[in-house]
This record gives C-alpha cells, structure tokens and sequence, in this order.
C-alpha cells in the first residue's frame, strides 16, 4: 500500500531531477549562447564603426564642397572675369594609366583658353629608369655614357636639363643644383608608403647645359626610339615635338594608375628643376566616379598621395605647385588661375586634400 511517505519521496526526485536537468542544460547552452551573442555585437561594433568612417568621410567631402562654393562667387568669378587669356607654351608630361579623358579635356581647355599646347609627353615602363636595364637602353638612344648607379642619375639630369632650357632658365647648366639621389614617398593603392628623407648635403650634379634646339633633338629621339610616346596637340599639322625658345611651361600629371610610380622620374626631375625655376606644376589625375563611389569604392586611391612628396614642410615646397584635382572641374580653374596670374606663381598647395591650403590661387 503507497503512503505519503513514497508520495514525498516521488514528488522531491522528480523536482530534483528537473533541476539537475535545468542545470546541466544551461550550462552546456551558456558558453555557445554567449559567443553567438558576444559575436553578434562584435559585427554589429564593426558595421557601427564602418558607418562612422564612412559617414565622416562623407562629412570631410561636404566640407570641401562646402569651402569650394563659398569662395567661387567671391573670389574666383571675378579673378576668372579679369583674367587675360593665357600665353606662351605649356608642355605636359604625363604618366600611362591615368584617367586619359582628363588629360584631353585638360589639354582642350588649355588650347581654348589662348596658351599653345605643345601636346603630351607620355611615360610608361620603356621609360622607368629606375629599372638598370631601361636606363641602359635611354643611354644608348642618347648617345650618353654612363653605367651602375649612374646611368639612371646621367638620363634624369639630361632631360631635366633639356626642360630647363625649353623653360628659358638661364644659365641651363645643372652644375649648381643640389639634388637627391634617394629614394623619395612611394605612394601605394592603399595609400600608404615609404619615405626616403632627402641626403644630408648631396654633391652637386654636373650636367653640360642644353640649348633649345639640342633639347628639340633629345626628345625626337626618345621619341623615334619608342622610349616616350608623344600626343600632338589637336590639329596641329607638325609631326615632331618643337620646343619654342620662349619660355615654357612643364606641367607633369600623375595619379592613380600611374604606370610609373611619381617617385621613378616625375618627382626626381622636379627636384632637379625646381631649384632653378619657380611655378613648376604637379597635377594629381585620379579616375572620374562620384563623391559616394568613390567614399564607397575599396580601390580608390586616398586623394592627394600623387602630390603630397611636395606639400606641408617638404623639400622645395616654395618652389612647387601642387593640384590634387585635377579631374575634377575646380582643380581644372585652379589651374588655369595659376597659369594665369599676372604675377607669375611661385608655389602653391591647391585642392580638397589636406594639407590643400586652398582651392585656387590666392586672388593677385
């Protein structure tokens, strides 16, 4: 016969078994519960902070329009209404993998507006004379002597040289520039890179100075050897590149997709130039895509890495314009505006990047 005692006893190892079950369930669920959980948040913190950057690039973009439109009215239509229109020649040289349709409408507008184009001076690897090899063969296309370390040293001073003359600087000679030889910002499509600091006191290099009309045959025949390729201004009926004896100005484009990184031959001519001339420009050419594509686009290079070896408390700061824009209308206007000025510019930080310290020239 069953008594209350076997009712308790029944009743107490039930709710017992209840709770061990309970038990033991929660602590096999609580460890996997958490890191669901814990993981969860981590990729929630990871879009929150994406959000952030993005929203923050947006916010630095708006700006930039922002300070753009304010200054347009007041200071650029009335430079742009005074302004004559351009004179004397402008040579660009510009590097293979850049947005092409800039350079054109580049090249277009400064036809338009009065200057004489003397076309485009393309680079691509046959003229990356970092590689020994490639220096070798310019060499030899120049009837140039020279091997090792100093070939590529002897090919950069002749052609800084021959742009120094076509510029009407005088004397042409590089004897008394001070230069350096050492690896410069190499700017990645992270935007990230190596600096090599400019050498302490580097020895002056000594180069034979050009006159106009050797320079004439120097690039005929970088360009007859298929070292450089050379775009003819639009409807010019000259087949081969001539340098006028006036003054000239060098314009040199580069950017994202450069074929040759700017450290290889842009920037290392610039050195060699712009201790004897002033107003030497650098124009970054980045691929056309919106301001939201761009923010959201993984392969966007960051604005501002082709030109920012020459900005902030760099080297030859003084003696360099930099454009960080140039595929966008307003750096075309401030390039034009530099070109224009009455006075000629000496140096300037133009655009939207950081450290840009304007839109446009500063009005004269």
């Amino acid at each position: 016969m069953i008594n209350l005692r076997f009712h308790i006893v029944s009743i107490v190892a039930i709710f017992l078994a209840l709770a061990i079950g309970l038990l033991t369930g929660t602590t096999l669920l609580e460890g996997s519960t958490v890191k669901v959980y814990k993981s969860a948040q981590e990729s929630l913190d990871r879009k929150n902070d994406a959000l952030s950057e993005r929203n923050q690039q947006l916010v630095e973009a708006l700006d930039a329009l922002d300070r753009n439109n304010n200054v347009f009215p007041s200071e650029i239509l009335p430079a742009l209404a005074s302004t004559d229109r351009l004179s004397g020649s402008i040579l660009t040289i510009a590097s293979r993998g850049i947005d092409e349709d800039t350079v054109a409408v580049t090249q277009k507008l400064l036809e338009e507006t009065g200057a004489e184009s003397l076309g485009v001076i393309w680079l691509d690897e046959r003229s990356d004379t970092s590689d020994a090899a490639t220096a070798k063969t310019v060499l030899d296309a120049l009837d140039l002597l020279a091997s090792g370390k100093d070939a590529k040293s002897k090919v950069l001073d002749t052609v800084a040289a021959a742009l120094l003359s076509a510029t009407g600087t005088e004397p042409v000679s590089l004897g008394a520039v001070t230069v350096s030889t050492t690896t410069t910002t190499i700017a990645d499509s992270s935007g990230t890179g190596t600096t090599g600091e400019p050498a302490a006191n580097p020895e002056p290099i000594p180069v034979p100075g050009i006159e106009p009309s050797t320079a004439d045959d120097l690039f005929s025949k970088l360009i007859e050897k298929g070292i450089v390729d050379w775009s003819p201004p639009a409807g010019s009926g000259n087949p081969t590149l001539v340098l006028p004896k006036a003054a000239t100005r060098v314009l040199f484009l580069t950017g994202e997709g450069a074929e040759v990184a700017p450290n290889r031959v842009i920037y290392p001519l610039i050195e060699r130039m712009a201790p004897k001339v002033a107003g030497l420009i650098i124009a970054e050419v980045d691929t056309r895509r919106g301001t939201v594509e761009a923010i959201d686009s993984a392969t966007t290079e960051r604005r501002g890495f082709a030109v920012e070896y020459f900005r902030g408390d760099r080297p030859l700061v003084d003696r360099v314009i930099t454009i960080d824009n140039l595929d966008r209308p307003y750096g075309q206007v401030a390039l034009l505006l530099a070109l224009a000025s009455e006075e000629a510019l000496a140096s300037g930080a133009l655009g939207e990047e950081k450290p840009a310290s304007r839109a446009y020239p500063e009005p004269r």
